[in-house]
């Protein structure tokens, strides 16, 4: 829908699905005390309505006029899907594993500290729900990003195409900023909003959270990076670009680093990542605008 021109409509599918889970979670399980069986049902009824208006759309495509041929299954298609999805893929991807490492290192090492192990993992999630708050909303400009660069590639625009990837940086990184900001500022604020605890709690939480999530200010560029380079069909660039933070770099500190400085470790794990990340999707961005411009260069002599 974003592709054919129309991101409202888009925008408006995913909203309506989320707004009939949340009504009706309260609906099953507060009036009709369903319990967690009836936050399942609130789910998946939120999905199909949302599949629904999807599917409602097919019918008034703008640029593509669908027919019944066009979904018969083709190896071809297959691949090139595949490949171009290669990177959202291997970042979700990421994002779980390294949580699955993330828990087990806090509950181990935790349990050799003064915290224990519960107050590290209850913090983790916390820290992790919030971090994603501020990450959807880099990986909406990403995606948002990205039909403007695939037409503009497409079309031999590639002034148009570092226009619209740097325009995207400028404005994810005022988020990244503010995020940044708010974390560093406010984060027993932030925490209390999720429960009272001790102060014991409170004392870790703040301290883990600032560590951890020092470089926000830093983190739009590897999501923008690797979504410029799935956009201009660089399939394995995208990949990598993916790579990077999570597996690449983040899986390994959370094992290496604990091993030596215990909690300390695993808590600056993310920060020493999100540097190298940076460091490497500057890196590719730079080379790639080169490249760009190097190319609008050889079409204008030509």
């Amino acid at each position: 829908m974003r592709a054919d021109g129309s991101p409202r409509f888009s925008m408006l599918c995913t909203l309506i699905g989320a707004i009939v889970n949340t009504v009706l979670d309260a609906l099953f399980m507060i009036v009709f005390r369903f319990g967690i069986q009836g936050a399942a049902w609130a789910t998946v009824i939120g999905q199909i309505v949302a599949a629904a208006l999807v599917a409602v759309y097919l019918k008034r495509f703008k640029t593509v006029p669908l027919k019944w041929d066009c979904f018969r299954p083709k190896a071809a298609c297959w691949g090139n899907i595949a490949r171009l999805g290669m990177s959202p893929c291997i970042n979700q991807l990421a994002m779980m594993l390294v949580q699955i490492v993330l828990n087990n290192v806090l509950t181990y090492y935790g349990a050799q500290s003064a915290y224990g192990g519960d107050i590290p993992l209850a913090c983790a999630g916390i820290i992790s729900k919030v971090g994603m708050m501020f990450f959807s909303i880099v990986i909406g400009i990403s995606q948002g990003m990205q039909p403007i660069v695939s037409f503009n590639y497409g079309a031999k625009q590639y002034a148009r195409v570092i226009e619209a990837v740097w325009k995207s940086i400028a404005s994810a990184t005022v988020v990244s900023v503010i995020a940044f900001l708010c974390f560093q500022i406010f984060p027993r604020q932030i925490i209390g909003l999720f429960g009272q605890e001790s102060e014991q709690y409170f004392a870790f939480a703040e301290r883990y959270f600032r560590i951890y999530m020092f470089f926000t200010f830093a983190n739009q560029f590897q999501p923008i990076v690797a979504n410029m380079y799935t956009s201009i069909g660089k399939a394995a660039a995208g990949a990598f670009m993916s790579l990077t933070r999570q597996i690449l770099f983040l899986m390994p500190l959370l094992v290496i680093l604990p091993k030596f400085f215990g909690m300390e470790g695993a808590m600056y794990a993310a920060p020493v990542a999100d540097l190298v990340a940076f460091i490497v999707a500057g890196t590719m961005l730079m080379r790639e605008t080169r490249l760009l411009k190097l190319q609008q260069s050889q079409l204008r002599s030509e």
